[in-house]
């Protein structure tokens, strides 16, 4: 990110006991960014976040906000402020106390608390809901609640630690956008903590993926779906199949890999130990004649999924492993439990990916 960027964080360690659960860990992100940790539990994220926020202190490294090194910074005095997964609500407070709890605590005068606190029921569409408890409000409504009393601080770094876990999907689904929107509009730097992948495609701008305390991958959602770096990110970022064997040049340019079910191509890249190809499931044609095409390869259906918009198979090759396949649109040719088809894609489809390690 370079002079752009808002959060430098520089090779920080943090351990709890005998495990490492960050090990060097360095990232930057940019002002403005909305930016994306996304990762299994126990991956190190949420414990980023929290260092971030100043809960935890690293045991190596450091953390720069907006050009100041934050060691030895408390919380409450860091241009940052955290929304939690449970909302933390206080239950006694109305709405608008819960939203002005930060600024009374910083001792700001009644008339600017009063006028912060209209302005967020305006932005987070809570107005007329101000003299309601939070068990008198819908679970959109509480978390709406927490977004606005995080805030009306005005922060220029905003921390969400799984913020949308508690709604519904239709609910989950409409936030998300409206969060963009929001950031959008505020021009303020939002981080997200989730290890739901298809949150972290829509709402942010940049994904790091962690694993075991290290960053695998960052970038934008498409180039780290397209373009996984290595089999712990193929997996993880929607589904994939994977096919093992020997990857040498191909004498027609590219790549090939010969393993059990003969010989597969890919354009560009080049190979490596213990790499493999892979191919998203979207990215297959399927017909019941052989079709003119980079790979072929034949199989039996197994198992039929209806999505709605796209129809989900499992298919068993010649070797007993089973090829993820999906194909969509009102005119796409469906097939049934025991249909014999052909599965065909390209070499430019083909992803390569790096041992593990790599």
């Amino acid at each position: 990110m370079g002079g752009d960027a808002l959060i430098q964080i520089e090779g920080v360690t943090k351990r709890f006991g005998a495990a490492t659960t960050l090990d060097a860990l360095s990232l930057d992100v940019a002002r403005g960014e909305f930016f994306a940790l996304l990762g299994p539990s126990g991956c190190g994220k949420t414990t980023l976040m929290r260092l971030v926020a100043g809960f935890e202190t690293p045991d190596a490294g450091r953390i720069v906000i907006d050009g100041v090194d934050m060691a030895g910074t408390p919380p409450h005095r860091r241009p940052v402020n955290m929304m939690f997964q449970s909302y933390a609500l206080f239950p006694h407070m109305s709405v608008a106390k819960n939203i002005a709890y930060g600024l009374v605590q910083e001792g700001l005068p009644r008339a600017d608390i009063d006028a912060r606190v209209g302005e967020m029921l305006k932005l987070t569409q809570l107005e007329g809901l101000e003299g309601r408890k939070p068990h008198q409000l819908s679970g959109g409504q509480r978390q709406r609640v927490a977004l606005a009393r995080a805030l009306a601080k005005r922060p220029k770094v905003l921390l969400l630690d799984e913020p949308l876990g508690a709604l519904d999907r239709k609910l989950r689904e409409e936030t998300q956008f409206e969060l963009v929107r929001l950031r959008e509009r505020l021009g303020m730097t939002f981080i997200v903590v989730t290890h739901d992948q298809d949150e972290a495609m829509v709402m942010a701008s940049r994904i790091a993926i962690m694993s075991a305390g290290h960053i695998e991958q960052i970038g934008p959602p498409a180039e780290v779906y397209d373009r996984p770096r290595n089999r712990h990110v193929a997996g993880f970022i929607g589904e994939i199949n994977i096919f093992e064997g020997e990857i040498e040049s191909d004498p027609q340019g590219g790549l090939r890999l010969r393993g059990p079910l003969g010989v597969l191509r890919a354009s560009g890249g080049a190979g490596g130990p213990g790499g493999a190809f892979a191919l998203r499931p979207e990215r297959l044609r399927l017909s019941r004649t052989p079709v003119a095409a980079d790979n072929m390869l034949a199989g039996i259906v197994r198992d039929v999924a209806y999505l709605g918009d796209s129809m989900a198979y499992r298919i068993e090759l010649a070797d007993g492993s089973i090829l993820r396949a999906r194909s969509g649109g009102a005119h796409a040719q469906r097939f049934a439990a025991g249909d014999a088809l052909h599965c065909a894609f390209d070499a430019a489809d083909v992803i390569l990916l790096a041992g593990d390690g790599s």
